[in-house]
């Protein structure tokens, strides 16, 4: 299972207080610094005195606050060193976040010009400190999510644990000058499978078919022409796409228990975008469609997903959304890789995911599988809790366009 990260979620005290624990952990020399009593730019050092550690979780992250903090931080070290700390040589500048290459440089070059050697601790450095340290979670609730299934494990350990079935296939078409062309497959997609025994079939009935494009028509409104594409005794597809194939989407059941859905990325209003804010109301409305059939239980949840080359955008692509209230992704503060240049698939999977959550909490699940992804393929950092909230204004928002 791939792991959904949390670190984003810390913000100001809340960080130091992480880092002041998590660094306890690993460095018997580290001592953190209460900072409710002024830290003057102190968040923690070593007992030799030779490095100084600042902590920095803004609310909205950019880049031009991120260079004053780099500034300040070098500042404050050199007063430090003068006053307390003359061993000082080593300065480790904490972030929620990986800064970019821009900031690196900054950090190296003001530290350099203080007399000084200066690193950055971001996410990745943290998780890898974390990963030796895994105690820590505990006191830090924010980051537990990723483990709940290992924990259930753990406390009910001689529970047998049933190797649920792999996930059947499903696709879309595109026609594209992009490969690969020669097939119709679409270079550019998102995959989503929710699987458990409460969506089982003895078989695929006519009234079951007809059950499930009643619902897909409703909760997904830009899809009232689809049709049931082809039917057998264990599977039905539904899809609707255009006649040239440059948008396609497609649902199907499978009578072993699994509801999945696919469609394609590509932006038609804006040639080689896609919008994070499309595809994070399909994966809402898709889990509240499989909580509408399954709504007790278990399930596994999969997130497949590849942008290939596409520019991602946070609003939404109907032009008549775009200017309502609450249309956007809130939460993302910056991309710093807009493209990949290669084809690469990466899948992110939920496991024992409570079907009732998928009614109630169906925008924060679709969240917690995105959010991830954004930060693999475009470097995004981008706040969860906030993402996840924007959501369902995002979605009503397209439900008033309708009427325009």
């Amino acid at each position: 299972m791939h792991t959904v990260n949390r670190l984003g979620l810390f913000r100001g005290e809340g960080f130091q207080a992480f880092c002041g624990v998590l660094l306890s952990a690993d460095d018997p020399g580290f001592q953190a610094v209460d900072g409710r009593g002024g830290d003057l730019g102190n968040d923690g050092f070593t007992i030799a005195g030779d490095c100084l550690y600042q902590a920095y979780a803004p609310d909205l992250r950019r880049s031009s606050k991120v260079r004053e903090k780099i500034n300040d931080s070098v500042a404050k070290a050199l007063d430090l060193r003068a006053n307390a700390f003359p061993s000082l040589r080593r300065l480790v500048f904490l972030t929620p976040f990986d800064l970019t290459a821009e900031q690196h440089q900054h950090l190296r070059a003001a530290a350099q010009g203080a007399g000084m050697v200066a690193e950055s601790w971001g996410e990745s450095r943290l998780l890898a400190v974390l990963a030796r340290h895994p105690q820590v979670k505990g006191e830090f609730p924010e980051i537990l999510l990723p483990d709940i299934v290992e924990e259930i494990r753990r406390i009910r350990p001689g529970a047998p644990i049933p190797q649920p079935p792999p996930f059947p296939t499903i696709g879309v078409l595109q026609r594209s000058p992009e490969p690969p062309n020669a097939s119709h497959t679409a270079y550019a997609y998102f995959k989503l499978y929710v699987s458990t025994p409460g969506l089982a079939l003895p078989s695929i009935e006519p009234s079951d078919e007809e059950a499930l494009l009643d619902a897909i028509r409703e909760r997904f409104w830009e899809d009232g022409a689809a049709e049931i594409e082809t039917r057998d005794d264990e599977r039905v597809f539904i899809d609707h796409g255009r006649p040239e194939l440059r948008f396609h989407r497609r649902w199907g059941r499978w009578t072993a228990g699994v509801l999945a859905m696919a469609a394609t990325l590509p932006d038609l209003s804006r040639p080689g975008h896609y919008s994070a804010a499309d595809m994070a109301m399909d994966v809402t409305r898709f889990l509240r469609l499989a909580a509408y059939f399954a709504s007790q239980g278990s399930a596994r949840v999969r997130f497949g997903y590849d942008p290939n080359t596409l520019t991602v955008d946070f609003e939404p692509s109907d032009v008549r959304a775009r200017g309502k209230p609450g249309a956007s992704l809130r939460g993302v503060r910056s991309v710093a890789r807009p493209v990949l240049s290669q084809t690469v698939e990466r899948t992110y999977d939920l496991e024992d995911c409570d079907l009732k959550a998928l009614a109630s909490d169906a925008h924060e699940i679709a969240a917690a599988l995105i959010v991830p992804a954004l930060k693999y393929f475009h470097l995004a950092s981008v706040d969860t809790k906030s993402f996840s909230a924007s959501i369902p204004g995002l979605i009503a928002a397209s439900v008033d366009a309708l009427a325009l």
